[in-house]
């Protein structure tokens, strides 16, 4: 029985596996007395599950601003990539997929997003199909990430107009602001 084991197999074991007999010549030498056809290794690999990076900064409503999908480790080479912002599909860029180690890829999918201030609901959503897999892997990214939505100002006096010797009330409105975070401070 002259069976090979391969453990942990990975796609740069992939090729023809012979069996082959040799005989021992005179001078010490070997030659090739019978081989066999040959059993070819074809070897599968999933890719990993899809990571989405967005801006360094956040960003403010009417700006366009590039997101990242990365996924990786796989073979063979054909993968499809698709984005949704929620359940709308977009266009993006056509993945780039690149070499990893031998015979194992990555890719990579970039899409611009103009951001809205209705995001901070919405959420980018990345689909990866590669023939390894029963049903595409998902990666996610809120927007609220990404979205800095600056604070309407409002200056209320009470009463209007004031007289003389009374008192007046200030009240400072702060509305529809993103992210939370705010100061307010008074100037005269």
């Amino acid at each position: 029985d002259f069976t090979i084991h391969i453990r942990n197999v990975q796609p740069e074991d992939m090729g023809t596996y012979y069996c082959v007999k040799f005989v021992r010549l005179l001078d010490g030498g070997d030659k090739v007395f019978r081989r066999g056809n040959g059993t070819e290794v074809f070897v599968q690999a999933k890719p990993s599950p899809p990571v989405v990076s967005g801006p360094e900064q956040r960003a403010g409503p009417g700006q366009s601003v590039p997101f990242t999908c990365t996924a990786g480790g796989f073979f063979p080479e054909k993968i499809g990539v698709k984005w949704f912002k929620d359940r709308d599909a977009m266009v993006a860029q056509l993945p780039e997929v690149t070499e990893w180690r031998m015979k194992s890829y990555n890719v990579s999918s970039t899409v611009m997003v103009t951001l809205q201030k209705e995001d901070v609901r919405s959420q980018l959503i990345c689909e990866v199909q590669h023939s390894t897999l029963v049903s595409p892997l998902r990666g996610t990214y809120q927007l609220s990430r990404a979205l800095r939505v600056p604070p309407s100002v409002e200056v209320r006096a009470e009463p209007s107009p004031v007289e003389v010797n009374k008192t007046v009330t200030f009240t400072c409105l702060v509305k529809e602001f993103y992210p939370a975070n705010v100061s307010v401070s008074w100037l005269e």
